[in-house]
């Protein structure tokens, strides 16, 4: 499924971004804006055992003590943003 997940979005992103390099500076600082966010949800929610991983991945992650797979740190933590971004700007906003 994460396989699925990159091939419908990185590149649409890459897309966007080259498409209007004016947008990368705006990504990136949605992109710091959200991150810490992420982090301290995916860290509350598995120190209150609201979500675990049990599954087979890519690779882990450990943040303050608590394991969890690296592509959610990577799709969801570091690139959900900016992807709704890309999709919002390339479909709504419609270059305003």
């Amino acid at each position: 499924s994460y396989f699925i997940l990159t091939v419908a979005t990185l590149p649409f992103l890459i897309y966007v971004a080259f498409k209007n390099p004016a947008l990368i500076g705006k990504f990136f600082m949605a992109g710091l804006f959200f991150v810490p966010l992420f982090a301290v949800v995916e860290y509350i929610a598995l120190r209150q055992h609201q979500w675990y991983f049990d599954g087979q991945y890519i690779g882990t992650v450990t943040m303050m003590g608590y394991v969890f797979p690296f592509e959610e740190l990577f799709f969801w933590i570091l690139m959900s943003s900016t992807i709704v971004l890309a999709y919002y700007e390339n479909f709504v906003d419609d270059g305003r």
